[in-house]
């Protein structure tokens, strides 16, 4: 109890000053609450030699923020924060290693491949209580995410993984009958060319070889799951919902996880690697305003944080501060199928060109986001991979680069157009964004822009849950949403937009779109596969139905004497086993 009520009183203490500290000051762009979470339960104080004390003489603690999880079980955990954790407290047979990019063995120590077949065979390694990880919990646990009654985000990760077997279960019919579902899937995951020959050896056939294989077996999905535990928490509905209601493979525990304040991690000390791991824990909590996240790290009571744009002239030449990139792209989704009059605008297509047309994204980028953010001309961000080494798929296809130019005066003429199409004057439209400064600004930029050519906005802010929930129901009109490339090859962009799949949340169908994609399945040809790669950029960037807006840059602050969190430029975020805090 010391801890966590010490904890509380540096909260209360910076959010009472930055309360009072800012009461005066104009709110414009400024946002309510911030889509990051985390709150520290270690012995701790707003005063800097409190904090070197702490770290010199017992525990190395390094405390930063994060969003509230929607779910660490690796059947549901789909959103970033979700995946940074589950990179963090579970581990496949490959992993990440410590560059941020070489695939290197995780669970497993070695593999063979002929004919078409992977034999992979496991370390010795347990389970944070005790018990053997084996063979037998990677074909429970892939197979339960392939389970199409559990309708896991990610599923379809399988079929890229080309598995023989796999997406005949991921996307086979459930049949109504009960019964009859078990029997039908039963046989289905029978046929999965998964299988453990025994405790320590796992037999995976494949159709063919997919270049992101071995990449895609470091990804949270595809992590061992115990069957016997797993069921006895509960199973799919409960596995992953809290701290006490999961068992650990990875390099932490979840010691607490207090929804919507904080999720705690500590060393795991049946990790088979622990003597890697030098941090005893990890605080995240959730500090939703931004000025209040900037006064806690200049106060000595974070250790990082992602810099907001207000603050990047007083920072960015900071040694504390880095520059970074990732391999993701932002947009705006447009729900094909919105009730009432702003569904029939959304429907049309000379309405959504309009907007994706309306507004200058360089622009945008310098007002909202201090220029950090790279103007999206496309879906696939650069450094993603190109048909040929050393070539990224942006300098391959220049021509796919620049699909979404400023033109004022053409938008202002097609809102007319569809105007005259409607019979109906343009109602007003909600436009649902993150919670963050920055975001708020993206939204009050586009507010004005979009205005200026007819179409009127209100800007909404939301968290992670609120916002799934409205995406899920497809109750809204356009919302923000993005990716973040989960292995490096442009199908983890354009398999989310076929018309079936788990990500599609705003109705949208292309015929054209998905029998490409089809034939990109296809083929073995990786020039053919590329080319097509580019046609289905050009089909989705055209059809509207998504805006990009940008691809990420930002600075992150971080403290000297932190060493050794490694960032990925692809998949989860950040990898903490290397990480270390130093004598300040």
């Amino acid at each position: 109890m010391k801890k966590r009520t010490s904890w509380l009183m540096v909260m209360l203490t910076v959010v009472l000053a930055v309360v009072l500290g800012l009461a005066g000051c104009n709110s414009e762009g400024a946002s309510q609450t911030s889509d990051s979470s985390s709150q520290k339960s270690n012995e701790s104080s707003s005063d800097n030699n409190n904090k070197e004390a702490e770290s010199t003489n017992s525990e190395q603690v390094y405390n930063t923020i994060m969003s509230e999880p929607t779910s660490l079980s690796p059947v549901y955990g789909a959103y970033t924060q979700d995946l940074l954790l589950l990179n963090n407290i579970q581990e496949g047979l490959m992993r990440k290693g410590q560059d941020g990019a070489t695939i290197e063995y995780g669970l497993a120590e070695s593999h063979d491949f002929e004919n078409n077949t992977y034999t992979f065979y496991l370390r010795d390694a347990t389970w944070s209580n005790g018990e053997p990880i084996t063979a037998y919990d990677f074909e429970f646990g892939w197979k339960t995410v392939m389970d199409p009654r559990n309708a896991a985000e990610y599923g379809y990760l399988f079929e890229i993984t080309l598995i023989t077997g796999a997406a005949d279960l991921v996307y086979m019919e459930i049949p109504e009958n009960e019964a009859e579902a078990e029997t039908v899937i039963q046989t289905a995951k029978d046929a999965v060319g998964v299988k453990a020959l025994d405790d320590k050896t796992l037999e995976i056939k494949v159709d063919g070889e997919s270049p992101a294989f071995l990449e895609l077996l470091a990804f949270p999905s595809l992590v061992p799951i115990q069957q016997q535990y797993f069921e006895e928490v509960g199973g799919v509905d409960v596995y992953g919902t809290e701290a006490s209601n999961m068992l650990y493979a990875g390099p932490f525990v979840v010691e607490e996880w207090s929804h919507d304040e904080v999720v705690v991690l500590a060393k795991n000390e049946k990790y088979w690697d622990k003597d890697t791991v030098q941090l005893d824990k990890i605080n995240m909590p959730w500090i939703s305003d931004d000025n209040t996240r900037m006064q806690m790290y200049e106060q000595g009571d974070i250790d990082g944080v992602a810099l907001p744009s207000d603050y990047i002239d007083q920072y960015a030449n900071s040694d504390e501060a880095t520059l970074r990139t990732r391999a993701n792209t932002w947009w705006f989704v447009l729900n094909q199928e919105a009730e009432g009059l702003q569904g029939e605008y959304l429907r049309n297509a000379k309405f959504r060109e309009a907007l994706a047309i309306g507004f200058d994204r360089a622009e945008m980028s310098q007002v909202a986001w201090g220029g950090t953010q790279v103007p999206a001309g496309g879906i696939i961000p650069p450094g993603m991979a190109g048909s040929q080494s050393g070539v990224d798929f942006r300098s391959e296809f220049t021509e796919n680069s620049n699909l979404l130019k400023f033109d004022f005066d053409r938008a202002k003429q097609l809102i007319e157009e569809a105007k005259a199409e409607i019979g109906e004057d343009v109602p007003e439209f909600e436009l649902i964004v993150y919670q963050s400064d920055d975001w708020a600004k993206t939204g009050q930029y586009l507010q004005q822009k979009w205005g200026e050519i007819g179409v009127p906005f209100t800007i909404k802010q939301t968290d992670s849950k609120i916002r799934r929930a409205l995406m899920d129901s497809r109750d809204y009109n356009l919302v923000a949403a993005g990716w973040t490339a989960d292995y490096d090859e442009p199908s983890t962009y354009l398999d989310l937009f076929v018309s079936t799949g788990s990500f599609n949340k705003n109705g949208y169908v292309s015929e054209k779109y998905d029998q490409v994609l089809e034939d990109v399945r296809a083929t073995n040809d990786m020039k053919e596969k590329f080319n097509l790669y580019a046609e289905l950029e050009r089909i989705v960037v055209s059809d509207y139905a998504y805006i990009p807006l940008s691809h990420d840059g930002y600075y992150s602050l971080e403290r000297t004497y932190v060493d050794g969190i490694v960032t990925h430029a692809v998949g989860p975020r950040s990898s903490y086993k290397w990480a270390s805090v130093t004598e300040k």
